[in-house]
C-alpha cells in the first residue's frame, strides 16, 4: 500500500483544522469556516510537523508560504555506477522572507537554501558545490572592468615608452660608437691555435713600443683588448728559462729596449705605462722589447669598481692557471703609494669620487716597477731572499699589510754605480727616484750597451768577419813563405 499519498491527505486534513480552529477562536464565530478568504489568510504562513507513520515514513515540516501553498523541501541523490547505494549529497530548504507581501509580488515569498551539503564531490577544484551562476555573471555584465582596462593601458603606455627611450638610447650610442675607428666587433677577428700564430706574424710598426689594434666591446658579454703578436714570448719567459744563457749583451739590450718606451710613453700624450710587468714586455722576432698593457690598468680597475665591467680570470683555457698567477703577482711590481692609493679605492663607494694619481706619480710608480724587471734581467729572480714564500708575499701587499721592500742580494755581480740606481729606483720617496732619461743614461753608460740586440750581433758577426779576413791573409802569407822555402830546398836538391 501507497502510504505517501495518504500522508500527504492528512496534511492537508490538519491543516484546514488548524485555521478552521485559529479562525474561530479569534473571531468567536462557530461560522466562520463559511468564509473561505478568512481561512485561507490564517493558512498563509502557517509551519507545523507533519506527520511520523508507524513504518517511520515522514512528511517533514509543513510550511505554508505567502500565498497558503505548502513549500516543498527537496533533496539530491547520488547513485553511483558501480554501487547501488543511495547517497544524498545535498538538502534543499525553503525559508519565508521576512517583509515580503505575496498578493503584490504574486510570489510565495519563499527563498530556497541549500544545506547539508556534502563535501569532495563536486566537480570543482577544492570539491566544494560551485555557485549557481558566477560572480560577475555569466557574460560579466555584473563587473565594471573600466578602471582596470584603463590601468592595462596606462601600464602598456609606459612599457612603450620605456622600451622607446631604451631603443632611442641604443640608437644613439651605437651611433657614437660607429664614429669610434678603433672600436673592433667581436664577429671580426677570431682568438687563433698555437698553429695559426706562425701565418699572422707581421712586422713591428714601432720600436719599443708594441701597437694597440682595438677594443671589442658590448658584445658577448665579453670586453676584448687586441694589441700586436710578438712572437718570442714575453721577456718572463725567456729570463726564468733555465735552457737558455743570457750573457750581457741580452741584459743591455733588454734594458735598453724597455728604458727607450718607457722613455716614449713618459713623453708622449699617454704619459705613462701603469702595469710594467715582465709579461708585458713582449719580444718580436727580432729579439726587440715592445712594451704593451700600457695606459689601461687603472681604467679597468675603476671601471671594475663603478660596476661597469666584471673582470674574471680566464682559466678555461689555462691548465696551470697561469693567468691567475700572473694577475696576482702584478701587485708586487707597484710602488708603495700606488698600491696605498688602490686599498683606498677599494673601500669606497661606486658613488664617491675616483682618487686619480698624477702623471708624474705615474711615470715614478713606473720607475719603480722598472727597478723590479731590470733586476729580474739581471739576476733572473725576484729581489726578496731565497727563503721567502712569494705566494705568502703576494698575499700579504694585497690585503694592504707592510712587508719587506725590495733589495739586491748580491752586488758582486753588479757595477756599483748599477747597484745605486736600483736602489733609487725603489726608494719609499717617490720625489727621489729618477726620472726615466736618467734611468736610460745611466744603464747604457754601465751597461755599455750600443744598440739592439740585432746590432750587437751585426757587430760582432762583421768584428769576426774582419777578423777572419785577417786570418785568411796571414795564413795565406805564411802558405806563400812555406812554398818560397820549399822550391829554394827542392833548387838545392837537385843537380845543377
Amino acid at each position: 500500500m501507497n502510504i505517501y499519498g495518504y500522508i500527504h491527505l492528512y496534511d492537508a486534513l490538519r491543516l484546514y483544522a488548524i485555521a478552521i480552529r485559529t479562525s474561530m477562536n479569534i473571531t468567536g464565530n462557530f461560522t466562520i469556516y463559511e468564509d473561505g478568504r478568512f481561512v485561507w489568510n490564517q493558512m498563509r504562513r502557517l509551519t507545523f510537523p507533519g506527520l511520523v507513520s508507524a513504518e517511520g515514513v515522514s512528511s517533514g515540516t509543513v510550511m505554508m508560504d505567502d500565498l497558503a501553498e505548502r513549500a516543498p523541501v527537496y533533496a539530491v541523490f547520488y547513485v553511483p555506477p558501480n554501487s547501488d547505494t543511495v547517497r544524498k549529497v545535498n538538502k534543499i530548504e525553503p525559508k519565508l522572507i521576512e517583509k515580503c507581501d505575496g498578493l503584490k509580488t504574486k510570489t510565495g515569498c519563499v527563498d530556497l537554501q541549500i544545506t547539508e551539503v556534502v563535501t569532495g564531490f563536486w566537480p570543482s577544484p577544492d570539491g566544494t558545490l560551485p555557485q549557481d551562476e558566477p560572480s560577475c555573471g555569466f557574460r560579466n555584465e555584473r563587473c565594471d572592468y573600466t578602471m582596470l582596462i584603463i590601468a592595462g593601458l596606462m601600464f602598456l603606455l609606459l612599457l612603450l615608452t620605456i622600451a622607446g627611450v631604451f631603443i632611442t638610447v641604443r640608437i644613439c650610442e651605437n651611433r657614437t660608437l660607429a664614429k669610434m675607428q678603433w672600436r673592433i666587433y667581436r664577429d671580426d677577428f677570431r682568438v687563433v691555435n698555437e698553429d695559426e700564430v706562425r701565418s699572422m706574424i707581421k712586422q713591428s710598426i714601432h720600436d719599443n713600443i708594441n701597437p694597440f689594434l682595438g677594443m671589442s666591446f658590448n658584445e658577448k658579454d665579453e670586453m676584448v683588448l687586441l694589441w700586436k703578436f710578438c712572437s718570442r714570448g714575453t721577456v718572463q719567459d725567456i729570463i726564468y728559462n733555465s735552457d737558455l744563457v743570457l750573457d750581457a749583451k741580452f741584459h743591455g739590450a733588454f734594458i735598453r729596449d724597455i728604458t727607450l718606451g718607457l722613455e716614449y710613453l713618459h713623453t708622449s700624450p699617454i704619459g705613462y705605462h701603469g702595469s710594467l710587468t715582465p709579461w708585458a714586455c713582449l719580444i718580436d722576432r727580432n729579439w726587440m722589447i715592445k712594451l704593451t698593457d700600457f695606459g689601461i690598468a687603472s681604467c679597468l680597475e675603476r671601471w671594475e669598481k663603478q660596476g661597469l665591467i666584471s673582470t674574471e680570470l680566464l682559466k678555461d683555457n689555462d691548465e696551470e692557471g697561469k693567468s691567475g698567477s700572473l694577475q696576482k703577482t702584478s701587485v708586487l711590481y707597484q710602488s708603495p703609494e700606488l698600491l696605498k692609493n688602490r686599498a683606498l679605492n677599494r673601500l669606497r663607494t661606486v658613488d664617491q669620487t675616483w682618487i686619480k694619481q698624477t702623471q708624474f706619480c705615474r711615470q715614478m710608480g713606473d720607475i719603480y716597477s722598472f727597478g723590479m724587471v731590470m733586476y729580474e734581467i739581471l739576476f733572473r729572480s725576484l729581489p726578496f731572499p731565497n727563503s721567502t714564500n712569494i705566494d705568502e708575499l703576494v698575499e700579504h701587499v694585497s690585503s694592504g699589510e707592510k712587508v719587506c721592500r725590495p733589495s739586491i742580494q748580491d752586488r758582486s755581480e753588479i757595477h756599483p754605480d748599477l747597484t745605486a740606481l736600483l736602489l733609487d729606483c725603489w726608494n719609499e720617496n717617490p720625489e727621489v727616484r729618477p726620472s726615466i732619461r736618467r734611468v736610460r743614461l745611466n744603464t747604457e753608460s754601465y751597461l755599455r750597451v750600443k744598440g739592439s740586440l740585432v746590432d750587437q750581433m751585426m757587430r760582432m758577426m762583421e768584428q769576426y768577419a774582419n777578423n777572419l779576413e785577417k786570418l785568411v791573409q796571414e795564413r795565406t802569407g805564411m802558405l806563400e813563405d812555406a812554398n818560397a822555402r820549399a822550391d829554394k830546398l827542392l833548387s838545392q836538391l837537385l843537380p845543377k
